[in-house]
C-alpha cells in the first residue's frame, strides 16, 4: 500500500493551494514557504503525471485536470477529518457516575452536574438519586454523596455541605399562625423527616424544642415524609412548620417562600459529604475538584 500512495506533505500542499488558489496563502497556513510548496506540487504533477497547476506571472489556477483532481484529494481529506474526529471523541470522553441522596441530589447537586456539563465536554455524568449502600461503589458508581459514615477503608471523604438545621414556615402560614416563640409553634402544624436512617444522622423536631427549653410530648403531632426534600416541598405550600438544613433551603428562602421562624440553629452533626476511592481516576478527580468549588461548611 505504501508504495502506491503519493507523497502526504505534497497532497496537503495542494489541496492548502487549491483552496486559495495561491501558493503564497498556502505557505502561510501550513508554515512553510511559498517555494516549499511549489516544490511540493511539481512533485506531485510528476507523481500523477498530470499538470494540475496552470502558472502566470500574476498567480496560479488549477488546470482542468487540476480541478478533478482537488475534488477528490478534499473529499478524501474531508472523510479523514471526520474520522479522526470521531476517533479521538470515542478515545477521550470519560464517564463519571454519581450516586447520592434523594434530597441532596434534587436541592444542591442537581445545579452543579449540569453547570459541569457545559463547562466539560469530554466527560460525561451520569446521576443517581440512591439509598446509601454499604459499597459506596455498588452499581459502577465512582462518586458517592451521604451524609458522613465511618471511614471506610479504600475510601475517602470529603465534607461538602454541612449547615444549621432551622424551623421554617411559609409566609402564607406565618400569617394565619403566631410562630413567634418555640412554645407557640409546639401548637401549630407540623412536618416531620423521619426514615430508617434519619433518626441516626439529622436532629429532629423534638430535639429543635428540648434545645429551645420546651418539653414536647413523646410523639409530635403532623405530617411524616422519608425524604426531606418532600419536607421542604410540603413546608412551602403551607402544610405545616419543618426542621429544615438551611443549606437546602437557600433558593426558597431566597425566593421569600419559606421564612426561618424565631428559635435555636442546630448544627449539623454529620454533613454530606464527597466519597470517593482512595486512588480514584483522573476524570474522577476532575469532577470532585468541581464538586468542591461550591462547599458549603
Amino acid at each position: 500500500m505504501p508504495k502506491h500512495l503519493p507523497p502526504l506533505g505534497a497532497l496537503r500542499a495542494f489541496e492548502a493551494a487549491s483552496r486559495h488558489m495561491s501558493f503564497v496563502r498556502a505557505a502561510e497556513e501550513l508554515s512553510v514557504t511559498p517555494a516549499a510548496v511549489s516544490h511540493q506540487i511539481k512533485q506531485l504533477e510528476y507523481w500523477v503525471g498530470l499538470t494540475l497547476f496552470d502558472r502566470a506571472p500574476r498567480g496560479v489556477a488549477l488546470s482542468r485536470a487540476g480541478q478533478d483532481y482537488a475534488a477528490s484529494v478534499r473529499d478524501v481529506f474531508d472523510r479523514l477529518i471526520n474520522a479522526s474526529s470521531t476517533a479521538r471523541a470515542k478515545r477521550s470522553r470519560q464517564v463519571v457516575h454519581i450516586r447520592a441522596q434523594f434530597s441532596i441530589a434534587t436541592m444542591f447537586l442537581l445545579p452543579h452536574v449540569l453547570s459541569f456539563n457545559h463547562a466539560n465536554a469530554d466527560i460525561d455524568l451520569q446521576m443517581s438519586a440512591i439509598n446509601f449502600d454499604r459499597n459506596p461503589s455498588k452499581g459502577g458508581a465512582d462518586i458517592a454523596i451521604y451524609h458522613r459514615r465511618p471511614d471506610m477503608e479504600g475510601y475517602t471523604q470529603q465534607d461538602w455541605v454541612g449547615g444549621n438545621y432551622r424551623v421554617y414556615g411559609s409566609p402564607a402560614l406565618l400569617a394565619r399562625h403566631d410562630a413567634s416563640t418555640p412554645p407557640k409553634l409546639l401548637a401549630l402544624p407540623l412536618l416531620h423527616t423521619t426514615g430508617a436512617l434519619i433518626p441516626t444522622i439529622a436532629p429532629d423536631l423534638r430535639d429543635w424544642f428540648q434545645v429551645a427549653g420546651v418539653s414536647p410530648a413523646d410523639i409530635l403531632p403532623g405530617m411524616h415524609f422519608n425524604l426531606e426534600h418532600l419536607t421542604t416541598a410540603a413546608c412551602v405550600q403551607g402544610a405545616g412548620f419543618a426542621l429544615l438544613l438551611d443549606e437546602l433551603t437557600l433558593d426558597s428562602a431566597r425566593a421569600g417562600s419559606l421564612v426561618a421562624c424565631p428559635g435555636p440553629t442546630l448544627v449539623n452533626p454529620s454533613p454530606y459529604t464527597i466519597m470517593t476511592k482512595r486512588h480514584a481516576k483522573e476524570e474522577v478527580n476532575i469532577v470532585v475538584q468541581w464538586l468542591m468549588r461550591f462547599a458549603r461548611l
